[in-house]
């Protein structure tokens, strides 16, 4: 999976227009994680509509500014960074919704 940058790409004072950054910010291997019943409805009560929950290695400039390609071509906008302790392993899951409409890879 692929971690991007959103940027404007509209001149000033022009209708922002946002695209994902030429390079990815980070690589991440991960592991699909089972949504729960109560994180889901918790979700919906935000009107977020998980489409994934994702095991990956801690990588700190991780956040919910960005964007999530995974290998299929799929776009998925991060919804939630948590942390997770254990021991000896420094990781995170990331919470992804669906990108309505998917941003122009280049």
């Amino acid at each position: 999976m692929k971690i991007f940058d959103l940027r404007t790409t509209s001149p000033p004072g022009e209708v922002p227009v946002e695209e994902l950054a030429d390079t990815p910010a980070a690589v991440l291997r991960y592991k699909e994680r089972m949504v729960g019943l109560t994180r889901q409805e918790l979700a919906m009560q935000e009107n977020i509509n998980i489409s994934h929950v994702l095991r990956c290695p801690l990588c700190t400039g991780v956040t919910t500014a960005q964007v999530a390609v995974m290998a299929d071509g799929s776009q998925h906008n991060i919804r939630k960074v948590q942390t997770v302790d254990g021991p000896g392993l420094h990781e995170m899951d990331l919470t992804l919704e669906r990108v309505a409409r998917p941003y122009e890879l280049r």
